[in-house]
């Protein structure tokens, strides 16, 4: 059955959802040397982190690899340029590049202001395009109505990749479910088990048309479904 993946602080996972891998980056001191390890991997599996209080994460997709970053950015790590943003160019093998010119991205950032992660990317050398950026800051009060904000805001996240949402979870308030985060995102249709088409997300018209004609055909017969 689907699990969540733990990113811990300061560390990064990138999940490549064409491969079906995942990888977890994190560095080593004092000479701050990049290492990473590969990870077990489901379908369905979802990427979450706890605890985000004087930290802040950042996610961001490449379409056309079909490639996921999910990193937790400590306030230590910012301040000395950490190895989580260098994970984004660095080349580890063949099976793990980094981003270059050309690859385009989108990016999310939670708890933090875009301007300071574009900046990041920017002294960090990542020269992939970046199609949009944006923040998502959660609405969160105290069982009075009263705003949640800084020190005090703890937030917990989980991110599903194929549906292609984002759960906000403030703890001890209401969580929030972000839906479409990121454009250019695949509809994901999984079969119930009369073998009919059900489709949990699409972000764009042609992925709708594709599964409008989808729903007029009649299901392939059982033994023919793979």
């Amino acid at each position: 059955m689907p699990s969540k993946i733990e990113v811990y602080a300061s560390r990064t996972v990138q999940l490549n959802l064409g491969q079906k891998k995942c990888y977890e980056f994190y560095s080593v001191w004092p000479n701050n040397t990049i290492k990473y390890e590969e990870m077990d991997y489901r379908n369905g599996d979802k990427l979450t982190t706890h605890g985000l209080c004087a930290c802040y994460a950042i996610i961001i997709h490449d379409a056309q690899n079909r490639r996921f970053w999910f990193m937790h950015i400590t306030p230590r790590d910012y301040n000395i340029h950490s190895a989580d943003y260098n994970v984004l160019t660095k080349k580890f093998d063949s099976e793990i590049p980094g981003l270059d010119k050309n690859n385009s991205i989108d990016v999310i950032v939670v708890r933090q202001d875009f301007n300071v992660a574009l900046r990041e990317l920017k002294s960090n050398r990542v020269e992939a395009r970046i199609n949009s950026i944006r923040t998502i800051t959660p609405n969160a009060t105290d069982s009075e109505g009263n705003p949640v904000t800084g020190l005090n805001l703890k937030l917990d996240l989980v991110f599903d990749p194929q549906l292609n949402t984002l759960i906000i979870m403030p703890q001890g308030c209401k969580e929030e479910v972000h839906s479409n985060i990121f454009p250019n995102v695949l509809p994901v249709i999984k079969f119930d088990k009369k073998r009919k088409p059900t489709l949990f997300q699409t972000n764009s018209a042609k992925s709708t048309r594709k599964f409008d004609e989808a729903k007029t055909q009649r299901p392939l017969p059982r033994k023919q479904i793979k």
